[in-house]
């Protein structure tokens, strides 16, 4: 702390507000800022808890706790441990009793919030001390309802700069929860749990999955263990593609107030703040083996718009999720644009027979200015044989993503 001069605080630093900044940050390096909420209000407008993640079906609940004082860590721990953990615990008993009717950020802004919102409810403790390591088991029984993990800070930092994206955090936390009596988990020694999943991800993944009774097999997941193995050593050659999917994300809610002028009268229904909430969550699904796939393949038709002067579009769909996602690379006029990307959007979700379809259009490549567009429809599958005979000829020969 900066002590006080003479005449004015020169800066008042309040350390625990910073392990709180910090700790936030490093979740928005996975979840994204449109997920991550700081101190939800319950309804007498107190503090329900310091941070609290929202994404699709999943809640996370987070406590901080920073040791201010040199005093010995170990029994700071144990009284700051059980607080947080009552916290938690009381945290999630309001949201289960709708006691935090809503939740704000500054993407998103101020948004109802149920115990019908998510199916799976989660606990989460960041510690901001310096400590030898420890097993959390020696201070706490964990014989609560929901999974409560312990992380240090510089733990947690380190884990989300490598498993970067919603999906892959929540399977590495429902992993680490699963495999928790297979391990001595330790507080500030995460490298163990760590460098045991990146070396044995796809059998670990698989039998996950067989518990949860999606059966899929190891061979699945080897993908996903080379893309992270190659975050840990540093071999972004095709990581930097994924970044593109990032990039979408980030750009779906900055939205120019004036550009619901821009949309054709008849695409306008497309444009709302709620749609593209919805589309930046629908990316965020993507892990970052699919989003380097599909990153590499969104540079590929940009890169070959660019180079013969003409648009250029791919699709991919998920079958279990009934959605289709559109990607257009085109210079034309930014109505016409709209236009066509609303169009391809539809036949692409006719062609891929799926309920919900996005569309996504920006400029072609090397283009130094990019602006995006985007589309989301949402109906029934409609019977149509002039659609099914167009959507055959334009989608029929694409290589599927």
């Amino acid at each position: 702390m900066i002590k006080k001069t003479d005449e004015f605080d020169i800066l008042n630093l309040n350390s625990g507000r910073i392990a709180e900044d910090r700790s936030q940050w490093s979740l928005e390096h996975s979840f994204f800022s449109d997920f991550v909420f700081r101190s939800p209000k319950n309804i007498k407008s107190k503090e329900a808890t310091d941070v609290l993640v929202w994404f699709d079906d999943v809640v996370l609940v987070v406590e901080v706790k920073h040791q201010e004082s040199n005093g010995d860590c170990l029994t700071w721990v144990e009284k700051n441990l059980k607080r947080a953990w009552r916290q938690v615990n009381g945290a999630a008993r309001a949201i289960m009793d709708n006691r935090v009717p809503y939740l704000e950020n500054f993407r998103r802004g101020k948004i109802s919030f149920t115990k019908s919102s998510f199916k799976n409810l989660y606990g989460l403790i960041i510690l901001d001390h310096k400590c030898e390591p420890f097993n959390v088991e020696t201070f706490i029984t964990n014989n609560d309802k929901i999974p409560i993990q312990v992380f240090s800070l510089g733990d947690l930092q380190n884990v989300t700069w490598h498993i970067d994206t919603a999906f892959d955090f929540i399977t590495y936390f429902e992993a680490r929860w699963m495999y928790r009596h297979n391990f001595e988990l330790k507080v500030h020694d995460e490298i163990d749990f760590f460098s045991h999943y990146v070396k044995n991800l796809p059998e670990m993944l698989a039998e996950c999955s067989r518990i949860s009774g999606k059966g899929i097999p190891a061979s699945s997941f080897i993908p996903n263990q080379t893309i992270l193995k190659e975050s840990v050593t540093g071999n972004d050659e095709e990581l930097k593609y994924g970044k593109m999917i990032d990039i979408v994300i980030n750009e779906a809610h900055n939205v120019d107030p004036n550009i619901k002028a821009i949309f054709p009268a008849e695409l306008r229904q497309h444009y709302s703040p709620a749609a593209y909430a919805d589309i930046a969550t629908e990316f965020a699904k993507l892990s970052r083996i699919r989003r380097v796939i599909i990153g590499k393949r969104f540079h590929e038709i940009l890169t070959e718009a660019g180079r013969v002067g003409e648009s250029r579009h791919l699709s991919t769909h998920s079958p279990s999720r009934s959605t289709t996602i559109l990607f257009l690379g085109s210079n034309a006029p930014r109505k016409e644009r709209i236009r066509d990307l609303a169009a391809l959007t539809e036949l692409a979700k006719h062609y891929h027979r799926t309920i919900r379809a996005i569309g996504v259009a920006t400029e072609p490549l090397p283009n130094e200015g990019r602006s995006f567009d985007f589309i989301l429809t949402e109906h029934g599958l409609r019977d149509d044989k002039v659609a099914d005979k167009l959507a055959s000829e334009i989608f029929g020969g694409q290589r599927e993503i």
